[in-house]
């Protein structure tokens, strides 16, 4: 089953921060830029913003954007929560992830 846009985008996001372009606690592209560069909308940028902050792995502040969060991300470790968080998605078992990971309700 192809991925979703905002999965795409999430999946390219998390391979940057694992692969290191963004260090920790340095911003992340925009909304409107990401948005702008894969032709979607900022809706869909937002929702893979959601997914990243699901995971842990980025933290946002509104007004100053979203930026990767300051402790280390081994690159196993953003393979295994985008296994687990795509799974989860799928199944709607979110047993699998941690409890601050699981999506708000």
């Amino acid at each position: 089953m192809p991925l979703l846009k905002y999965e795409q985008i999430a999946d390219d996001l998390r391979t940057r921060i694992a692969n290191g372009e963004f260090g920790p606690g340095e911003l992340l592209p925009s909304g409107r830029d990401l948005a702008e560069q894969w032709s979607v909308s900022r809706a869909t940028v937002v929702k893979a913003y959601d997914v990243l902050r699901a995971d842990g792995l980025v933290v946002a502040r509104q007004g100053a954007g979203s930026s990767r969060r300051r402790s280390r991300v081994l690159r196993a470790d953003a393979e295994l929560a985008q296994a687990a968080s795509r799974a989860a998605r799928r199944t709607g078992d979110w047993g699998c992830l941690t409890e601050s990971s699981r999506p708000r309700t």
